[in-house]
């Protein structure tokens, strides 16, 4: 998948047609994603796709790279082996999602935050899904909260009352989401394949 088919598809999914552009430069401008483009352009990566999505969640569009990168290194609640995908972090577990359609069903939603400075950054995530017969958070927060990184904490901890504001702001991702981008990555892996093996002539 090239960044501009991701570009079109977060376009069409979150309905922010005129800031796609301005949030994915942004992105570039930070290397997070490639700045090849047109016949240049090269398949994203599975962590790029991520930071592409990750772009989308800033409420103004020139804020896209750095809520992306505070979101994309935010650790579990708890420890990693009780996390979603057992993943150590954010950016991790979401790029588990496009890479293994199990966990992909699994999935009833994401749940991101947008950074806000004046309640100190103190951001949050969540990934819900279904363990079994049971409804499963993974909660995710900056690596500054130390004492929160221990066995066990995730069952008690209450991603709600972080920062000082009652009022809060999220972006929340649908498993279509995941499902339609895993798709696209598929398919242009299959075309890519197709591509070298035709034949170059001389």
């Amino acid at each position: 998948m090239k960044a501009k088919s991701l570009e079109t598809v977060l376009a069409n999914e979150s309905g922010m047609y005129s800031e796609m552009v301005t949030r994915f430069q942004k992105m570039r401008d930070s290397n997070r994603l490639p700045k090849s483009r047109g016949k240049n352009a090269e398949l994203l990566s599975t962590e790029e796709i991520v930071w592409g999505i990750l772009a989308v969640v800033s409420d103004r569009p020139g804020f896209a790279a750095v809520t992306a990168i505070g979101l994309y290194g935010m650790l579990p609640v708890g420890l990693p082996e009780d996390a979603f995908a057992q993943a150590p972090a954010l950016g991790k577990a979401l790029a588990a999602l496009l890479e293994d359609e199990e966990l992909c069903k699994s999935l009833i939603e994401v749940r991101l935050g947008d950074s806000d400075p004046r309640a100190g950054n103190s951001t949050t995530a969540a990934i819900i899904y279904r363990r079994g017969d049971e409804v499963v958070m993974s909660q995710y927060i900056g690596n500054t909260a130390v004492s929160l990184f221990n066995k066990g904490k995730e069952k008690d901890f209450d991603r709600r009352t972080m920062g000082e504001f009652s009022i809060a702001r999220e972006t929340v991702l649908a498993p279509r989401l995941f499902s339609r981008i895993a798709r696209e990555m598929s398919d242009a892996k299959k075309c890519q394949k197709m591509m070298e093996n035709i034949p170059q002539l001389d």
